[in-house]
C-alpha cells in the first residue's frame, strides 16, 4: 500500500523582519501550530529534511518533531541533499509502507535564514498516510534535458497540468497546452516548490487533477520531479502500483 498526501502546510519568516532568528525547531513548532492537527494515533515515521545544518546545532529536531507529534514514530533527518532532501524523504516513507512497517508518515522541510542560499526562514509540513483520498505521489530524478518530454506526458486529458518551477529551473520545459505554471521564491532552497504546494494545492484541485513539482539541481544537471495525482482522475499503470518514477534511480 502506497502513501498518499493527505495534508501540506507551511510556515515562512521573511528576512529583514524584526524576530530573533528561527532554528529548525522554532520551525517545527510553528509547523505544528499552523498545521491542521490529524486524528489519533500519531505518525509511524518521522522525517526532518534540510539541505544544510542547523545553526543553532544542539538540538535534535527530528526527536523533538516525533516527541511533539505522539512519540511513537522511527524518527531520523535528512540531510545533505540540497533540493532532492524532500524528494529523497518521500521514497523513504513511501518504501517503509510498502514493507508494512508504517502506515503513516510525517515529513518536515525547514531550512534557516542563510542557509544554503535561502534569505527566508521557511518550513513546510507534509502528512502521508495510507487512507483512502487524498494525492498518490510518484518520484522520479529526471535529466535536465529530458524534462520537457516528461513534462509534456503529464498534461491531463481534461483539466489543466499545474507545474510548480523551483529556482534556477528553465521555464521553457512547461508545456504549450493545458499547464497553469507556478515559479518557486528565490528566497528559499530545499523548501521552494513545497512552499508553492501549501498554498496552491487546495484552490487549484478542481480546475488541475495533476501537479508538478520540479527542483532542479545544476551540479549534476538533475531536475527532481514529483508528481501528485488526484486519486478521482488517475488509474495505476498495468503491472502495478508503484507509478513510473520508482526505481528509476
Amino acid at each position: 500500500m502506497s502513501l498518499r498526501l493527505h495534508g501540506v502546510a507551511q510556515h515562512v519568516e521573511p528576512a529583514g523582519s524584526d524576530a530573533l532568528p528561527l532554528f529548525h525547531a522554532d520551525l517545527v513548532d510553528r509547523l505544528l501550530t499552523v498545521a491542521p492537527q490529524p486524528a489519533e494515533p500519531g505518525p509511524d515515521l518521522v522525517v526532518l529534511v534540510n539541505a544544510a545544518p542547523d545553526t543553532q546545532g544542539h538540538k535534535t529536531t527530528a526527536s523533538w518533531l516525533n516527541l511533539r507529534t505522539g512519540g511513537a514514530a522511527h524518527s531520523f533527518a535528512l540531510t545533505g541533499q540540497g533540493v532532492g532532501g524532500p524528494f529523497t524523504a518521500l521514497r523513504v516513507a513511501d518504501a517503509c509502507a510498502r514493507t508494512g512497517r508504517g502506515g503513516s508518515a510525517l515529513l518536515a522541510v525547514v531550512e534557516c535564514a542563510g542557509a544554503d542560499g535561502a534569505s527566508d526562514a521557511s518550513g513546510v509540513l507534509l502528512r502521508l498516510d495510507d487512507r483512502a483520498g487524498g494525492a498518490a505521489v510518484e518520484v522520479a530524478a529526471v535529466p535536465t534535458k529530458e524534462l520537457a518530454g516528461e513534462l509534456a506526458a503529464l498534461v491531463p486529458e481534461r483539466g489543466q497540468l499545474l507545474l510548480v518551477l523551483g529556482p534556477g529551473t528553465d521555464p521553457g520545459v512547461a508545456p504549450g497546452e493545458r499547464t497553469e505554471v507556478r515559479t518557486a521564491p528565490e528566497t528559499s532552497s530545499c523548501t521552494a516548490v513545497w512552499r508553492v504546494l501549501a498554498t496552491k494545492w487546495a484552490a487549484s484541485r478542481d480546475r488541475c487533477p495533476v501537479v508538478a513539482l520540479c527542483a532542479a539541481d545544476p551540479v549534476t544537471a538533475t531536475t527532481h520531479l514529483a508528481v501528485l495525482r488526484d486519486l478521482d482522475e488517475w488509474e495505476p499503470p498495468a503491472g502495478g502500483t508503484e507509478g513510473r518514477g520508482n526505481g528509476r534511480e
